[in-house]
């Protein structure tokens, strides 16, 4: 029976070897496994600064490309408000002319209306 029992202590001893060696593998995993999930929750908040980044430059884009776009409207509306501008100032000169013209002619009639009275009356 001593014989049984010191057999067997031995194999209880390699037993809780075998049992401590599992025990300390499993923590290793354990801890190998929390730092890759504290990797994946790093990179997921990488992502998501990442993804918030984009976006923001997206707006960004967006609005250079309306204050480009209402630049553009802008320019094109005051340039067709000069072209309006010079030709109200080329209507006004032209008529500034006829009127000139008008007055000249009138005054000539007029002229030619006192000379001929002037002739008639001395006869």
């Amino acid at each position: 029976m001593q014989l049984q029992i010191a057999e067997h202590k031995p194999q209880q001893q390699q037993d809780l070897t075998k049992e401590e060696i599992e025990i300390a593998d499993l923590q290793a995993r354990l801890e190998s496994v929390r730092v890759l999930n504290e990797r994946v929750r790093q990179m997921n908040e990488m992502t998501m600064a990442l993804y918030l980044s984009v976006q923001e430059q997206n707006e960004l884009s967006d609005n250079i490309w309306l204050n480009t776009t209402t630049g553009s409207d802008y320019i094109s509306q005051s340039v067709d408000e000069f072209r309006l501008i010079n030709n109200l100032k080329q209507s006004k000169m032209a008529l500034w002319i006829k009127l000139l013209c008008f007055t000249f002619c009138f005054l000539l009639i007029l002229l030619l209306i006192l000379t001929l009275i002037i002739v008639l009356s001395q006869k």
